[in-house]
């Protein structure tokens, strides 16, 4: 994985949306999946702590 990777953070409530998605981004040599939330406050608090590239979300999520 190149040093210069897009690092980001990807969100969803289901689970199998969540792999897939983390999984297919995983599978980029250009992009490190640094974390996978599975609700809005998770992500909020991931985004914040990580400071990543660039987030994936579902744009309807319990919490936010």
């Amino acid at each position: 994985m190149p040093d210069d990777a897009l690092r980001v953070i990807v969100a969803d409530d289901e689970p199998a949306a969540l792999s897939g998605l983390a999984r297919r981004l995983a599978a980029t040599p250009s992009i490190r999946v640094v974390a996978a939330c599975r609700n809005g406050i998770e992500a909020l608090e991931r985004i914040r702590a990580i400071r990543p590239d660039a987030a994936f979300l579902d744009v309807a999520m319990p919490g936010l």
